[in-house]
This record gives C-alpha cells, sequence and structure tokens, in this order.
C-alpha cells in the first residue's frame, strides 16, 4: 500500500531538476511514490529505475493541469507537491504525515525558507509567515499558505476538486478557493527550500489575472471586509516603492484598520499588514498621515542590505 504519492511537474530536464528529484528521494520511504510529470514534450532521460518513481507523460500541460492529472493517478493515502526547482528536509514527509494523522487534519504545509543558486538564504522584503499559527485570512496579503510544501489526503483532493476548477489558475487561487473550509495544520519549522532564479515561471510572468480578483473578493466578503478595487488589491498584495494616490492609500488603510481585527495573536499577520503598509507610506511621507514602525523598517532595511550583499564564505 502505498503512503504518500509525491507529484513533480517539470517543463526543463536541467541540473535543478535532477537536485529536486535527488533531495525528493532521499526523503522518501519504502512506501512512497514519485510521479515525474513531464509536460515538456521532449523525451525525459529518465536515469531514474526505481520500482516506486514513474513518469507521466503530459506534453504542453500547464502547471495546475498537470497536478489534476498527478491526482488522477496517485495510489497513496496522502499526496505530496514538489517543485522542479526546490530542496526539501529529509524528515519533511515523515513530520508531514504525523502532524495530519495526529490532528485528524485535510492538508498540512510547513514553513519555507527561500535561496539562491549558490545556497544563500532570501529574505522577502514583503515579510515571512512567522507565526506559530496559521490563518486563511493571510491569503488576502499575499500567497501565505499558498506553495508547493502542502501535504494533503487523497480523499480530501477529490472531494475539492483540487486544481481542477476553472479558478485554479495558480497555487494562489487554488489556495483562496479551498483553505478557508479546511482544516488545515501548520509546521513552523522550514522543511521546505525554495530556489530563487531567473528563470522561474513566476518570477516571468506573475499571476496577475481576473481569476485572482474573483478568488479574493469572495473571502474578503466572507470575512465582512470593505471591498477594495482591483487596483487596490494589487497595491496591497503585491506593494513597491512607486507613487500611489492619496485616495489609494487611505482606503487600503481603512481595509487593513478592519483585516487587523479579525488577525489571530499568534498568526504574525499584524506585521505582514505593517509591512505593506509602510512599503506603500514609503513614497508618501506627506500624504500619508501615519508613523513609521522604525522596528519593522530596520528589519525590512537590514534584509534588503543582506540580500545585495556579496555572500560571506
Amino acid at each position: 500500500m502505498i503512503r504518500v504519492s509525491i507529484l513533480l511537474p517539470f517543463h526543463v530536464d536541467d541540473t535543478l531538476l535532477h537536485q529536486a528529484i535527488g533531495s525528493t528521494i532521499l526523503a522518501m520511504n519504502k512506501d512512497d511514490e514519485l510521479l515525474l510529470i513531464n509536460t515538456s514534450g521532449s523525451n525525459f532521460s529518465n536515469y531514474y529505475r526505481q520500482n516506486n518513481i514513474t513518469v507521466i507523460e503530459a506534453p504542453k500541460y500547464d502547471y495546475i493541469s498537470a497536478l489534476s492529472l498527478g491526482i488522477s493517478r496517485a495510489s497513496g493515502e496522502f499526496i505530496a507537491l514538489m517543485n522542479s526547482d526546490d530542496l526539501i528536509a529529509v524528515s519533511r514527509f515523515d513530520k508531514q504525515v504525523e502532524m495530519l494523522e495526529c490532528h485528524k487534519s485535510d492538508l498540512v504545509f510547513s514553513g519555507i525558507q527561500k535561496f539562491t543558486g549558490r545556497n544563500r538564504r532570501i529574505f522577502p522584503i514583503l515579510g515571512d509567515f512567522s507565526g506559530n499559527e496559521y490563518w486563511p485570512g493571510m491569503l488576502l496579503l499575499g500567497s501565505y499558505g499558498a506553495n508547493a510544501s502542502w501535504l494533503f489526503r487523497r480523499t480530501w483532493a477529490n472531494d475539492q476538486e483540487l486544481f481542477s476548477s476553472k479558478l485554479d489558475s495558480s497555487d494562489w487561487t487554488t489556495a483562496l478557493r479551498v483553505l478557508p473550509d479546511t482544516k488545515i495544520s501548520y509546521i513552523p519549522e522550514k522543511l521546505y527550500f525554495y530556489r530563487m532564479h531567473r528563470n522561474q515561471i513566476t518570477r516571468t510572468s506573475p499571476e496577475m489575472h481576473i481569476t485572482l480578483w474573483e478568488t479574493w473578493s469572495k473571502l474578503n466578503a466572507q470575512l465582512n471586509l470593505p471591498k477594495l478595487s482591483q487596483h487596490e488589491i494589487r497595491l496591497l498584495t503585491l506593494p513597491k516603492i512607486a507613487r500611489v494616490e492619496k485616495h489609494l492609500l487611505e482606503n487600503i488603510a481603512n481595509w487593513s484598520g478592519e483585516f487587523s481585527r479579525l488577525i489571530p495573536i499568534n498568526s504574525g499577520g499584524e506585521q505582514l499588514l505593517r509591512r505593506r503598509l509602510m512599503i506603500l507610506k514609503s513614497c508618501n511621507l506627506f500624504e500619508f498621515n501615519t508613523n513609521f514602525d522604525l522596528l519593522i523598517l530596520t528589519r525590512i532595511f537590514a534584509e534588503l542590505a543582506w540580500n545585495f550583499t556579496k555572500p560571506r564564505m
């Protein structure tokens, strides 16, 4: 009987892929299976002859469709996601299965450490999820909890028609659709290592289309929060240093005040919200009448400096 089916879609056969596969194999046990989903349309040089590794040919499938296909082929009681250019801790699957069974949850995910190709840690300037409790409302600030560290029950995935809905156009839209009504466990330990590089699809073609706004707005309405325009949602979830009109900042500030009243104490959401507001305020010092939090500002500049300095030996 298969315990965990690991889904690993890929579109390029390169060194990063083989590192990801090797990392996954090290974390598997004899009752797990690895499904390599080849979306490239080219022949895959399959050096992996183990009985518990299967290559599924899915030419020209996009990422979400490949995951849906993988779920339909999975045999395990549990299903785990894995990206083709990342690494994981050896203990990832064992710890996640234990957590899921202990809490009788539907889905569990873990902390993430971002790193460069030179194995150097990277800090996200927008803020990292650092709480001890996960709250789906965090998805209104960004794709927190929407990542490839997921491990879930196959029965739950089938009930949710996971990655099969027309709204499941990305990790983020999928999470916005299914997480609010899901029993979730969270492991703060960083068991997933997310590699940052120039050729990532999500970096070259960011997910910014109508399905994101639709699913975001549904969750926003469920929480009885004030409405925001598509442009305001984009400013809030992906803030960048740019000129922002005063009335837009005021609308976002009003929304943020209502949102902050809902944030669970141990979730870490308040700091994420404050970071976003601070970045938006950075070019509007004379228009947005809110005091800066020097501690948050210091952390942002310290992390920015770390990311752009040369690695220490």
